[in-house]
């Protein structure tokens, strides 16, 4: 079943599993806990506040799990940010995972 998600809706952190299991925020004790996890659904980190280490997490977490659908969040209307990370050597490989959001009210179909 196909789903409509606006970019200004992703300011909720989850992840959701392949069961369709919503994982709290105080079931993951480290990034350990999601090794080997399919995830469907998630919304990761892409912060340019954070300089050249920007992508570390959302690397880190694409490394170590098995995802569908990856968003990127708070990068704070700097929106190019997302299309940088898809276009570079860090992001490349991960182009039909993670979502280029170009700015607010953005329209998905997954």
């Amino acid at each position: 079943m196909k789903r409509k998600f606006m970019a200004l809706a992703l300011a909720a952190a989850m992840t959701v599993s392949m069961t369709s299991a919503v994982f709290a925020a105080d079931e993951i004790k480290s990034a350990d806990d999601l090794e080997g996890k399919k995830i469907d659904l998630a919304f990761m980190l892409l912060d340019p506040r954070q300089e050249d280490k920007y992508c570390w997490g959302m690397n880190y977490f694409l490394e170590h799990t098995d995802s569908k659908v990856v968003f990127p969040m708070h990068c704070f209307e700097h929106y190019k940010i997302n299309h940088h990370y898809l276009n570079c050597e860090d992001g490349r490989r991960w182009k039909n995972i993670v979502r280029d959001i170009t700015g607010a009210g953005q329209v998905f179909e997954i």
